[in-house]
Parts: structure tokens; C-alpha cells; sequence
């Protein structure tokens, strides 16, 4: 691969993972600006298949929250953020109860986190790539 072509394909990946971020950002937006808002409480989801047992061997934590007809979702929770029981505020789409956040001040980090891990992998694809390295 010639160094024109790599540079092309590092500013591809990170146009791409800005975009998602994009979308990421304005979905969460949209949420809390038109979502209801209801209280979830933390869970530790279970290991069900030998693929995640092998490769994900530990649990990852969970909020169960109900939308206002009374049927129970689910969503991710950072790791550590909080402890099992924990009551958290959860911001869901009335027009679609799955799509849902967990509205604290935590839960926003993780936008942050990507934006910062996608701007140092472009700068260190471009040191790789002038360097021949990548």
C-alpha cells in the first residue's frame, strides 16, 4: 500500500468514527430533549452463551427500567459508575422505549472518552503513517 493510500484510509476511519460519534451525540440529544423520564435500577446481566463466557467472562451491569405501560427494558451501565440496586434516571424515546440513556452526569463521559481516543488515533495513524511504520 503506497503512503497516499494510507493516508486516505486513516482520515476514511476517523470521518467514519467522527460520524458515528455525530449520530451518537445527536440521538442522546433528541432523547433527553423529547424523552420521558422514569427511574432504573442496576442489575448485573448473565453470562447465556460459551462465545461470551470465553470472551467476556466477567458480567457487565445493567438497568432495568419500565416505560409507562409497564413493560421492562434494559440498558448498558458504565462499569463502575454504580452499584448493584442503585436507583439511576433513565430518559427513554415514548415512541420507542428501547432507545433510552441513563441520565447522569457519567453517562456523558463516555462521548467524551470516544471523542479523545478518536483524535489520538487519527494523530498517531498519521505519525505511523509519515514514519512508515503503518
Amino acid at each position: 500500500m503506497d503512503q497516499k493510500s494510507k493516508i486516505r484510509f486513516a482520515i476514511f476511519f476517523f470521518i467514519v468514527a467522527v460520524l458515528s460519534f455525530i449520530y451518537a451525540v445527536i440521538n442522546d440529544y433528541m432523547i433527553k430533549r423529547n424523552g420521558v423520564e422514569t427511574v432504573g435500577i442496576v442489575m448485573y446481566e448473565s453470562v447465556n452463551t460459551w462465545y461470551e463466557s470465553i470472551f467476556h467472562p466477567y458480567t457487565d451491569p445493567i438497568v432495568t427500567y419500565s416505560d409507562s405501560n409497564g413493560k421492562y427494558y434494559t440498558i448498558s451501565d458504565c462499569g463502575n459508575c454504580h452499584k448493584i440496586g442503585d436507583k439511576v434516571p433513565v430518559i427513554y424515546d415514548a415512541n420507542n422505549p428501547k432507545n433510552a440513556l441513563i441520565n447522569t452526569k457519567s453517562s456523558g463521559l463516555n462521548h467524551t472518552h470516544y471523542s479523545i481516543g478518536f483524535i489520538v488515533l487519527f494523530i498517531l495513524s498519521q505519525i505511523l503513517i509519515r514514519k512508515n511504520i503503518l
